[in-house]
């Protein structure tokens, strides 16, 4: 990687950068939102687990205000429920398979042990 240094007698690009104005355009709650998150961090140790909760379901809707977070997040959660059910269901299915199972070795010969 090429680092590019600009050369020290280069008056335009001094010009321009002093030229520069960043305007101030802060909310006016901007300060009191700073304090209020301050606040709500530093007594986060001493906190209930209710409590946890709740700071943690404010920080998820923030975060999920985000589309491309809500999206992921709602990908994962179809992921996570698909991949249960269909665990689920293969159990379910397995266990209905050995109680067919048993019934037909039963109807074939009715003394015979069930299938483990």
């Amino acid at each position: 990687m090429n680092a590019r240094h600009p050369d020290p007698d280069d008056t335009r690009l001094s010009d321009v950068l002093h030229s520069w104005d960043v305007p101030d355009r802060l909310s006016p709650r901007f300060t009191e939102g700073v304090w209020r998150r301050i606040e709500s961090r530093s007594g986060a140790t001493s906190k209930s687990p209710l409590a946890t909760l709740a700071t943690f379901a404010t920080w998820l809707s923030e975060v999920l205000r985000q589309r491309r977070v809500a999206a992921a997040y709602l990908l994962l959660l179809v992921t996570v429920g698909a991949s249960a059910g269909t665990l689920r269901g293969h159990a379910s299915s397995e266990r209905l398979s050995l109680a067919l199972q048993n019934r037909y070795v039963q109807s074939i010969d009715p003394f015979a042990e069930h299938l483990h």
